[in-house]
């Protein structure tokens, strides 16, 4: 088998497991062998090749890393879950002045209050978003929903 079969045989060997993991960088990877496999149709010898291959996955994996910071969401540590924004909570206990267990989903949950300057004696709540598995709970529904 010539090298070139070997270099393009493992992009797409990459390219076909980057379908189960779905989060591109073995995808930029195959990128990199793939122009190896590119500099070995062009005759450039094997020691080159492996150095040519490698800078170049390094810059597309470095490339995409950095789309990904780019097009990351403004708060990280927030997430908007289209699914349980605006869904109405009950307290069953308040903790303190900002956290509470509330009611959702058949089950208890942590929650805090979206704003201090809201009144712990109100009837019911509305999910505002979220932060890993603590509701983030308000008096007013979020605007859009």
């Amino acid at each position: 088998m010539s090298h070139i079969s070997m270099w393009f045989i493992a992009a797409l060997v990459l390219a076909g497991l980057e379908m189960l993991t779905g989060t591109l960088y073995m995808l930029a990877i195959a990128c990199g062998l793939a122009i190896g496999g590119i500099s070995s149709l062009i005759g450039i010898s094997i020691p080159a090749q492996i150095i040519v291959a490698s800078i170049s996955a390094v810059l597309a994996v470095g490339l995409l890393h950095s789309w990904k910071l780019k097009h990351q969401s403004v708060r990280p540590d927030v997430v908007q879950n289209q699914l349980d924004l605006g869904h109405r909570v009950t307290v069953d206990e308040w903790l303190d002045v900002r956290h509470a267990r509330v009611r959702y989903r058949g089950t208890t949950w942590d929650a805090e209050l979206a704003d201090t300057r809201v009144p712990q004696n109100a009837p019911s709540y509305f999910i505002t978003g979220q932060r890993g598995n603590i509701l983030l709970i308000d008096i007013l529904p979020p605007a859009g929903v």
